[in-house]
């Protein structure tokens, strides 16, 4: 196994998988981040067992390969290079990475004791706005519970093509408070229902942000199979589990009508809020609007 890449690259791959791993302590090998190399490119892979995140990494591939290696150690590592090549070789247990003058032996593990990253048979396909969903997901996954004492209330509910919307509809409740945001749809029209973890809602989130300003296509694509959703957008690919489970009907909650309705311009209030929060009780959080 052996490949030259970029500093810029290697860092920008990095950077998408790293942060999801580390979290594994009964499961050492967690902290790892997987590299495969193929033989037009390779592919940093990371998972904690619930989400799985798989970056493409542009590199000249002298031989293909496979190995894991601890995440921090390498990133942490060619960070504080500074030749703009790196070139990397698998040398017996350890991973020779060789960057101008500086060069590093790091231990890893093969990669046959990585964690599987299970396939989703992709039964639905949607393809929306990368930067749509992201906004969506940000105003919506507030509401969900932050703990799982009913699974189905921890994650955000998506829902594509139902009675409620044509397009989709993400919503999340913590039974104290609800957030429910439509967007449309460009590709896509069967009809399909599930829960996605809170975690890896929030995961989406950070790609899309991390990817937004060096990709050139603006959609994103949504793949469900059987207990699986599958997001790919530019260089990277996130998996993640469904929650099993039935969503609340929480629409039938949601007033028809309004007693009172005030307009008002959103920065100056956000600050009155903020400013008023500072004083609220903790654990109740309340601030009164007359």
């Amino acid at each position: 196994m052996q490949f030259t890449c970029t500093k810029e690259n290697l860092i920008l791959a990095l950077n998408t998988v790293v942060p999801l791993t580390g979290r594994g302590v009964n499961l050492p090998i967690l902290g790892n981040v997987l590299v495969v190399v193929h033989e037009s490119h390779v592919e940093l892979v990371a998972t904690n067992l619930e989400v799985a995140v798989r970056a493409t990494l542009r590199a000249k591939v002298d031989s293909p390969g496979s190995f894991s290696v601890p995440a921090k150690t390498i990133a942490d590592y060619v960070s504080l290079v500074s030749d703009g090549q790196v070139d990397i070789t698998l040398d017996g247990s350890e991973l020779l990475v060789v960057c101008g003058a500086s060069r590093t032996k790091i231990k890893g593990n093969p990669s046959d004791e990585y964690p599987v990253i299970p396939s989703v048979d992709e039964k639905h396909g949607y393809v929306l706005s990368a930067e749509h969903l992201r906004g969506a997901i940000m105003k919506t996954v507030i509401a969900s519970a932050k703990n799982e004492i009913r699974p189905e209330l921890s994650g955000v509910y998506f829902g594509f093509f139902t009675e409620r919307y044509n397009g989709l509809v993400l919503a999340a409740t913590d039974s104290y408070r609800l957030a429910e945001f439509q967007l449309p749809v460009d590709q896509g029209t069967s009809e399909f229902r599930c829960i996605v973890p809170a975690r890896a809602v929030l995961e989406i989130v950070r790609l899309v942000s991390l990817s937004a300003s060096l990709q050139k296509e603006t959609n994103i694509r949504i793949s469900l199979g059987e207990g699986q959703l599958m997001v790919r957008y530019g260089t990277f690919e996130l998996t993640t589990r469904l929650i099993d489970g039935k969503y609340p009907d929480y629409a039938q909650i949601i007033p028809t009508s309004f007693k009172t309705t005030a307009v008002f311009p959103v920065e100056p209030m956000v600050k009155l809020i903020k400013a008023a929060g500072i004083f609220a009780a903790s654990g109740v959080n309340a601030v009164s609007f007359d």
